[in-house]
Order: C-alpha cells, then sequence, then structure tokens
C-alpha cells in the first residue's frame, strides 16, 4: 500500500515537472497514433473498403483531433477523408470518437490472433459483424473501464494501461509515451532502485484563482469518506464561515466578507451550510456493486471530490461545475435497499482525481459575493502535485432579509 501511495505522488510530481505547454485537450483520444512514418504499414484501400468506412466517417471530429494537418486539407471536407484512407488509419488516428482499432483488437485477442497488425481488418470486422454482435468495447475509455491494456496497432511500443489512460485524459496529455516513461521512472525510484529529481511548483490551480484558502481535508487511513463543514454566518455587516459549531467562542472564523461585522449569536444567525465531501473511489464502487448494481465510465481507483449547500434540510444544487478530472458514468441501479425510486439507469458527471489516494490533502477554497437579498458562493477543492482542481459555483442564493 505504501509503494502504491510514493508511486502515485511521484508520478504526479514528475508529471508537474516535465510540463512543457499548453497542449491541453478535451480528451485522451488519439493516444495510439505512430509518430514515425517508418513504423506504419500503409495499404491501398478498394472501393468497397473505402466506401465501408465512410459510412461512419465523421469529418469535423477528425479535423479537430488533427489540426497539425495542411490547411488546405483541413479546410476541404473530401481531402480530410482521402486523408484518413490513405493515411490516417494506418497511422493510428481516429476517424471518429467511438472506434479505436488498436483497443478493438486488445479488448478482442482473437481477433488480434486472427488479424494480427493488419488495422483495417478491425475496421472491417466491427462494421460488417461487430458492432451487430456485442463486440461492444471499442474505445480506449471502454478499455480502461474493462482493465484492458491496449497496445497501439500503428506503433507497438505504445503501451496504454488503464493507469496510463486515466493520467492521460487527466493531465490532457495527447503522447502516450509521455507517461509511460514517467511512470517506468517513478515505479524504479517507489522500488528504491533509482530516484529523481522533482521541481513542483508552488501553485497551478488556475480554477481555484480568486478563492481563499479557508482549510484543507483528507479521507485519512482506514476510512473511504470525509466530509468538511463550513457555516455560513449573516452578520450585522455582511457574511463570515466558520468551521466550528456551537458557540461564539468554538467556533473559528476562516472567512468573511469585506466590512464583515459578526452577530452576537453565531448559531442563531446560520444561513447556510457548505459541504466538502471526498471518497475513495475504489470503496465507493465496491459499495455500490455489492448490491448487484453496475457503473462504467469511472477509473476504479483515485479519490472523487463534491460540494454542496444545505439551508436546512434543503440541498441546494449548484449553478455550474468544473474540473480538470471530469468523469461521464453510466450507473444502472437495481437495487436500492428498499427504495424502488431510483432504481434504472442513470448518466451523469462526475469528478476524481485519480492521482488521489486516501493520504492525499487537499486545499479548500471559498469565495462569497454579497448581492443583497442573495449570495453567490464558490467552493473549489484543489491539489497541486496532482494537478487536480474542482470548482462548483451557487449562485443567486436566497438569504434572510435584514431586520
Amino acid at each position: 500500500m505504501r509503494r502504491k501511495k510514493v508511486l502515485a505522488f511521484m508520478l504526479a510530481a514528475a508529471m508537474v515537472a516535465s510540463w512543457t505547454g499548453p497542449t491541453i485537450v478535451a480528451n485522451a483520444e488519439g493516444l495510439t497514433q505512430a509518430t514515425d512514418s517508418a513504423t506504419v504499414s500503409y495499404q491501398t484501400l478498394t472501393a468497397e473498403q473505402i466506401a465501408l468506412i465512410r459510412e461512419l466517417f465523421d469529418v469535423d471530429y477528425y479535423r479537430v483531433n488533427n489540426l497539425e494537418l495542411p490547411e488546405d486539407i483541413l479546410d476541404d471536407d473530401e481531402a480530410l477523408f482521402a486523408h484518413f484512407v490513405t493515411c490516417g488509419i494506418f497511422e493510428g488516428r481516429e476517424g471518429w470518437k467511438d472506434f479505436n482499432p488498436s483497443a478493438y483488437a486488445s479488448a478482442y485477442p482473437e481477433l488480434k490472433a486472427l488479424y494480427g497488425n493488419d488495422i483495417f481488418k478491425y475496421y472491417e470486422h466491427y462494421l460488417t459483424i461487430g458492432k451487430d454482435n456485442g463486440f461492444n468495447i471499442t474505445t480506449l475509455e471502454a478499455c480502461a473501464n474493462n482493465n484492458i491494456t491496449v497496445t497501439s496497432l500503428a506503433d507497438e511500443s505504445i503501451v496504454i494501461t488503464p493507469y496510463v489512460y486515466n493520467m492521460c485524459k487527466q493531465f490532457g496529455v495527447k503522447d502516450a509515451r509521455r507517461i509511460q516513461g514517467v511512470v517506468a521512472a517513478a515505479e524504479k525510484a517507489a522500488a528504491g532502485e533509482g530516484y529523481a529529481v522533482i521541481a513542483v511548483p508552488e501553485s497551478q490551480s488556475s480554477m481555484m484563482a480568486g478563492l481563499t484558502k479557508v482549510g484543507t481535508i483528507s479521507v485519512g487511513e482506514g476510512d473511504s469518506y470525509k466530509m468538511y463543514s463550513l457555516y455560513i454566518v449573516q452578520g450585522t455587516v455582511g457574511y463570515g464561515a466558520y468551521d466550528g459549531y456551537g458557540s461564539m467562542a468554538d467556533a473559528t472564523l476562516v472567512y468573511s466578507t469585506p466590512g464583515y461585522e459578526a452577530p452576537e449569536n453565531l448559531v442563531d444567525n446560520i444561513v447556510m451550510t457548505v459541504d466538502v465531501q471526498l471518497f475513495d473511489n475504489a470503496a465507493e464502487i465496491s459499495e455500490l456493486t455489492s448490491n448487484g448494481n453496475t457503473i462504467t465510465g469511472v477509473p476504479d481507483s483515485g479519490i472523487g471530490t463534491s460540494a454542496h449547500l444545505r439551508k436546512g434540510n434543503e440541498i441546494i444544487f449548484p449553478t455550474n461545475r468544473e474540473g480538470t478530472g471530469a468523469y461521464e458514468f453510466t450507473e444502472t441501479i437495481v437495487n436500492t435497499m428498499g427504495s424502488e425510486e431510483a432504481t434504472g439507469t442513470h448518466t451523469g458527471t462526475t469528478y476524481i482525481d485519480a492521482l488521489g489516494t486516501t493520504s492525499t490533502v487537499y486545499d479548500i477554497g471559498l469565495n462569497i459575493v454579497d448581492n443583497g437579498d442573495t449570495i453567490d458562493v464558490t467552493v473549489g477543492i484543489s491539489n497541486d502535485a496532482n494537478n487536480y482542481e474542482y470548482v462548483t459555483e451557487f449562485e443567486g442564493v436566497d438569504v434572510p432579509s435584514e431586520e
């Protein structure tokens, strides 16, 4: 367990140290693409094969994910398609978002044994047989969710484990070998076989800009869940946030709006509570699936983060959420231990620090804007070493009128 945590920390720190520029992408697709034409086996497709590919080719997806191509190709839809069927397929580029031949080959080893590195054969199998016969693990994300390691058909030196995939997604990196190298160095260092000189910037948290640090939180050894509560108090002037609950002597003021003047009784003037929550994602998945339920689209480890407001027994939903570790999940609930209202299939977005462990310490940031009859509350959770941040905004929350 200790070795795993040391490895995770060293990997995160090394990634921050090796960062060279703002090449951030929205997802981790394109990771199986070859970068050296010497590793590529180009072929000439027949007219029938080209017609088969045209059925699902997404020209806009291909354009957005291949912006390094010459402008005369990018500006011409037919030129983009021609590039894909003559070069892109064999270089490991993706023609649409729902199919990656390297992922398909790795998910179904019986096909790999049959077709080897003949990339087009996997397209042909999927389009003529697979998509109608349950061959539905077709993307890098699906492979990661099913604990499948992917080897690129275009360049066998590119090996994408679920861990590497999640790191590429979290850091916005398209070159999987960059992550592979960091993982290898971190593993050697964690095993005592080498060392790494790491420089970590003082702060990487751009989303946290404008927030005031009010505390820290970690799940803690032996635990799977932790909650940190901030109590927002309406003062005679402005608002204050306290991390204690009880008499004035017990409460600690950690944040205040400009000119804040505390009321005589803190407890009587609490207008809402901010709950910051962390959960061990592996434990969460284990508990969910132990009752026969299923969930896909999320890593099988890491630390999940969330925040919400409470006004008495009322939960205030956020107006906006954003973060560096967003995962679109699908869960099927068949057993809710007594309640049937929540059964069925649900989709949503969750925010998970894939590098996080139960010992990872996160900063909590807060900002309150006083609008008179309402307030805007922004809550942030971040860890600079893991390049992770999650921000939740609650706008226009009603507060009692001042008498």
